[in-house]
């Protein structure tokens, strides 16, 4: 099975795998971290825009019970 992406040159690939390599295990820590933080943020963003009047903790639950498939209720 062949997983390389269907949008990405095989020399894009490649600069993006050297890219990898020269930031090494702490560099592609953090990028993934910040990546993580990064989209994490998004999607309370429109969690947010779709209900304004919810509390910052019930956004948090909403974002947790999406996020790993648990009730609302249980996500505390």
């Amino acid at each position: 099975m062949n997983l390389d992406p269907l949008d990405t040159t095989p020399e894009a690939r490649e600069r993006q795998a050297n890219a990898h390599t020269r930031m090494g295990p702490e560099g592609r820590l953090r990028a993934a971290l910040e990546l993580s933080e990064t989209v994490r943020a998004i999607r309370l963003d429109g969690l947010r825009s779709k209900s304004p009047e919810a509390s910052e903790i019930e956004l948090i639950r909403r974002f947790i019970a999406e996020t790993h498939g648990v009730t609302p209720e249980l996500a505390v």
